[in-house]
């Protein structure tokens, strides 16, 4: 075996596809999963991989001391792209005093290298460096403030991954592609916004390859600091584009209501595209290569 890999959010979709390549590549693979984890761990079980329940607060470092791991990939989130007032604690709880918890108790019990997932909701303006699109958004950066609290203070060498609009096979998370797909199924009416804004669709096999590569480097010690980059296809499609791609796979007939729903009140128009990219990382799954493999499901 390898190093030891801890994750959070491991039985996740791309934390699924992330464990499958950890292991594939014969490392020892760690999830830490809180018991209300929605995703299910079918396919984890009996794979080698040694799932943690989350525990109390007090005996986290004590866990992780116990795991040992080289290296901690966090991938656990609350995503609501317009939150209700009776959801600010949620988010709270999950992307900053969870996210928080873990990596305090990482640090402590001895950790060096962390990688971090964020988002280039970030980005709401394409021009300025910071102005997150909504709460969801804004917790995500200021956990990244806390992580560079721990990077200066205790040596840590940190990535944090700004992810786009990620998409593959067997996505249950209810996202634009399974509900497209979902909807198909059904001969039901897709309903949507006037469909300008800019999608930037990755495959989930490309966004693993970005968290495999960082892997490798950061237990290289070829990463110091805390590095942040942008996961971009580098073509982003309108969601006008992104149907008619669609439409052009499948021989079922395709209703969509343009005028159905508002666009959000801070709907990203524009990709973020002023970040840092990884170097030696380049999406391989073109848009319409990995629609096709999605339709044909």
């Amino acid at each position: 075996m390898k190093n030891n890999i801890l994750l959070t959010g491991g039985t996740g979709f791309i934390g699924t596809h992330l464990v499958h390549a950890l292991m594939e590549k014969k490392y020892s693979v760690h999830i830490l999963s809180r018991q209300n984890s929605e995703y299910s761990r079918e396919g984890l079980q009996n794979s080698g991989v040694s799932i943690h329940e989350f525990i109390e607060e007090d005996l986290l470092e004590e866990k992780l001391s116990e795991i040992k791991p080289d290296l901690v990939v966090h991938l656990a989130s609350l995503f609501i792209a317009e939150h209700r007032p009776a959801e600010v604690a949620d988010l709270i709880d999950s992307n900053l005093k969870y996210a928080s918890q873990i990596l305090d108790a990482a640090v402590n019990s001895g950790v060096k290298r962390f990688i971090n997932t964020g988002t280039v909701w970030e980005h709401y303006n394409n021009s300025r460096s910071y102005n997150p699109t909504c709460l969801y958004a804004a917790t995500k950066y200021a956990f990244q403030k806390i992580i560079d609290f721990y990077v200066e203070a205790h040596e840590l060498s940190a990535v944090t991954l700004l992810l786009t609009d990620t998409y593959g096979e067997n996505d249950k998370r209810g996202k634009l592609i399974s509900y497209i797909k979902e909807t198909i199924s059904k001969d039901g009416k897709l309903k949507f916004s006037p469909g300008e804004q800019l999608i930037d669709l990755v495959h989930v096999d490309d966004v693993v390859n970005a968290y495999m590569i960082c892997i490798e480097r950061l237990l290289e010690n070829s990463l110091k600091g805390h590095k942040r980059y942008t996961i971009s296809s580098g073509e982003p499609k309108t969601l006008k584009q992104v149907i008619h791609l669609i439409r052009e796979l499948i021989t079922r007939p395709l209703y969509v209501d343009w005028e159905a729903r508002p666009y959000r009140k801070r709907e990203m128009m524009k990709s973020y595209d002023k970040g840092e990219n990884l170097p030696d990382w380049k999406p391989e799954v073109n848009l319409q290569a990995g629609l096709s493999r999605i339709m044909e499901e």
